[in-house]
């Protein structure tokens, strides 16, 4: 966020510094369109081929919600508005985190959610931390290894 603010490194460094305990995020996903030109298939090799034209935003939703989110005391400003570009990785733990014996909201460390028989939580929402990067194929790792179990398999 630092090079996001529309003030030079130092001062937007100082201003984070300051205000890091009342910064929030949101984020907002908006769904694809079903288009001829966007498909997801298998090639004939096993390869995955995906051909996806995002939507162009306007910005205006964005702008809409800065201004109502003023009314409640959160300040933002549309420089801060971002769009990662495809592929880019997002990923939330600790909110179901695994547990040996694990209570409410969190899961068995066979990904199962506690006080329930057929449901597991696959996404990194079951690690209790994540690093800051690259943690995208050891959430597909455990993801996989939940689904075998699931499934019987060891």
């Amino acid at each position: 966020m630092i090079f996001d603010l529309p003030f030079p490194a130092s001062v937007a460094r100082n201003i984070l510094k300051s205000t890091a305990s009342a910064t929030a995020l949101i984020m907002l996903f908006y769904p694809g369109v079903v288009r001829p030109g966007n498909f997801l298939r298998l090639k004939d090799t096993g390869a995955l081929a995906v051909e996806y034209q995002p939507e162009k935003h306007t910005r205006m939703l964005e702008q809409k919600l800065i201004g109502m989110m003023r009314k409640v005391g959160y300040y933002s400003h549309p420089a801060l508005i971002q769009y990662p570009p495809m592929g880019s990785g997002l990923h939330y733990a600790g909110m179901l985190p695994m547990n040996e014996n694990p209570g409410q909201y969190q899961c068995h460390p066979d990904g199962r959610l506690s006080g329930t028989k057929n449901v597991h939580i696959i996404d990194g929402a079951c690690f209790s931390s994540l690093p800051a990067k690259n943690l995208t194929f050891t959430i597909m790792a455990n993801a996989m290894r939940i689904a075998f179990i699931a499934n019987g398999q060891r």
